[in-house]
């Protein structure tokens, strides 16, 4: 209200009189209504702007709340092409961007290579950068890692290359600690945990050397949403990610504060941390707050995951499983496809594939799975993914007996095995669940005994209450097609306590009306 007054109140000829009073307020102006998701007051100020700007550089400002604006509509490619238009202006061509996708890996991973060998020192006393117009190439860039990182993860890595190159040639500035983060996250999809890991060391020291708060959101989701996950438990990554929200909507980065909040909450259902009564109400706090700012990209993300909650706990009925039984699921999943938002439909489809599985619909989970490996958007969510499609696809060979679903099986197996040894706090009990039920399946009843035992004692010690519950319950109908009436009646008690401790009502009851006992 304050600068809009301001700007009534300037004279009719204020933008050659008081030109330089006359960009602030404007270009501030537009800032705070992206803020406030006021995106079609932000069009109608860029377009004042850049008809009266004297110089190309005085757009610049402008041009980077409307980028911000397009992103949070989703108008990913409009925002990725408008990016590149003004890079162009900053003597960086979109053309010579874009090389063969194979020496694009083959270069960044030899400037990877460079970086980890760095001291912290080293990295602290780097040169900074002082070429004005790749400073600004670097701060349009910036915003372009987010857009890709959903739309194209191709142009995403080639990004990292060029920001990575530009401050190695260049210097180091603020926008380093973005392109170290975002290449921590390439590494991390490439499975070299070790050097993601140290590369999120140094976004995190360049972050601390620059006080850069308004990058402090973007690097938290790299680093404590995408890499650490795989060093340690899910749950040390839960508060930073909170602390990046916060820091986001302190600074005004609203769409990355609310992609903080949304691997918030993603921690906090993958581990099983929050009483699904207490989750509930933070996924409708942060939910009216994606709609209130008009984020509805987040606010997207955030409906599977408020579906799934709900119908793990309210015992009013059958649960509707996500897709293909519910309307509004499958108008924002047919429109996911339609826009080319893999990471969207991936995550759909996952929460689908939990969703389904827990309520023993199976051949709705297989097909959950088969479709997000379709999107050919990995969201390994620290081995949650494959832990599932495994289970799923486990349960299937029970079902039917065609031991084409143990051959898929294996692969989920396999990648669970890695990850245990990467990371078993968060995938040891995964990966012996996932034995056991093979175990059970080849008829090897002692084995399968041993790692059923195994499996629920490591999901216990790793604190994962939810998984914890499935193991007992998988445990329990083994002993029941083995005809221990005794042990079964023993492990689903377990589960049924386990399961209303996480808060999941209605898959108690589900229990207790579906137990042959």
């Amino acid at each position: 209200s304050y600068l809009k007054r301001g700007i009534s109140l300037l004279c009719d000829d204020h933008w050659e009189k008081y030109y330089d009073l006359s960009l602030h307020l404007y270009s501030l102006y537009a800032e705070v209504e992206y803020c406030n998701g006021r995106f079609h007051n932000i069009s109608l100020t860029v377009k004042s702007i850049f008809a009266h700007a004297k110089v190309y550089r005085d757009k610049l400002r402008a041009y980077a709340t409307l980028i911000k604006a397009l992103g949070a509509q989703h108008k990913l490619q409009d925002a990725t092409d408008m990016g590149f238009g003004v890079l162009s202006h900053l003597g960086v061509q979109r053309q010579s961007l874009l090389p063969d996708k194979s020496a694009v890996l083959r270069d960044l991973m030899a400037l990877k290579s460079s970086l980890v060998d760095l001291s912290d020192a080293e990295l602290l006393n780097y040169r900074e950068m002082v070429n004005s117009d790749m400073v600004a190439a670097m701060s349009f860039l910036q915003p372009l890692l987010f857009c890709n990182f959903l739309l194209n993860r191709e142009e995403f890595t080639t990004i990292v290359f060029i920001m990575l190159h530009l401050t190695l040639t260049y210097g180091i500035c603020e926008e380093s600690c973005c392109c170290l983060s975002s290449l921590s996250a390439v590494l991390c999809r490439m499975k070299d945990y070790n050097a993601s890991e140290r590369i999120g060391q140094l976004a995190i020291l360049l972050l601390e050397k620059f006080q850069s708060r308004k990058y402090t959101s973007y690097v938290h989701c790299c680093v404590f949403g995408c890499i650490r996950g795989w060093n340690g438990h899910i749950k040390m990554s839960i508060e930073p990610l909170l602390s990046g929200y916060q820091i986001g909507m302190q600074t005004g980065d609203i769409q990355m504060a609310m992609f903080n909040a949304y691997l918030y909450l993603a921690g906090n259902f993958n581990s099983g941390q929050l009483h699904l009564a207490a989750f509930k109400k933070h996924l409708k706090v942060f939910g009216e707050q994606m709609v209130e700012y008009k984020q509805m990209v987040f606010h997207h993300l955030l409906r599977p995951m408020e579906q799934v909650v709900s119908n793990l706990l309210f015992s009013t009925g059958e649960p509707l499983l996500l897709i293909g039984r519910d309307k509004e699921q499958e108008c924002i999943l047919n429109k996911a496809i339609e826009q080319n938002n893999r990471f969207l439909a991936a995550q759909m489809f996952f929460f689908g594939c939990v969703e389904a599985y827990i309520y023993g619909d199976y051949e709705l989970a297989v097909n959950f799975a088969q479709k997000r490996h379709e999107t050919g958007f990995d969201v390994p969510f620290y081995g949650m993914t494959d832990f599932f499609d495994g289970l799923s696809f486990l349960a299937m060979a029970h079902q039917s007996g065609d031991q084409k679903w143990i051959l898929s099986a294996k692969k989920s197996i396999s990648n669970i095995d890695y990850f245990a040894k990467i990371c078993p706090s968060n995938c040891e009990h995964k990966l012996l669940l996932l034995q056991a039920e093979i175990k059970s399946i080849t008829g090897e009843a002692k084995e399968a005994i041993s790692k059923y035992k195994l499996a629920i004692s490591a999901a216990e010690r790793n604190e994962f209450i939810h998984e914890q519950a499935i193991a007992n319950e998988r445990a329990a109908e083994f002993f029941l097609r083995y005809g221990d009436s005794s042990r079964a009646a023993h492990h689903y008690g377990e589960a049924q306590s386990l399961f209303l401790k996480w808060g999941a009502q209605r898959k108690v009851d589900d229990l207790l009306m579906s137990i042959a006992l």
